[in-house]
């Protein structure tokens, strides 16, 4: 429905099991660049490249399994955000 409507849409999910499952998807690690060694408090993101201007593109995220997300990779996907 949204895609009708012309409307970019980008699905994540926290394991690569379940994102598999969703089309055109990719783990939340890799949609934000979480540094997983971290905790996910950083990302690799940075300003100009070419995947923070497709992120920029984006209207909506449908974010599979939000209730294993940790604090801290919410926290981060929102600074990049």
């Amino acid at each position: 429905m949204l895609s009708s409507m012309n409307k970019n849409v980008q699905c994540t999910a926290w394991t690569g099991i379940a994102s598999t499952l969703l089309s055109n998807s990719r783990t939340s690690a890799s949609l934000f660049k979480l540094k997983i060694g971290n905790d996910s408090k950083t990302s690799n993101h940075s300003k100009g490249s070419n995947e923070t201007k497709k992120l920029k593109e984006v209207d909506v995220i449908i974010w599979d399994e939000c209730s294993m997300i940790s604090k801290t990779a919410l926290e981060t996907a929102d600074f990049v955000l």
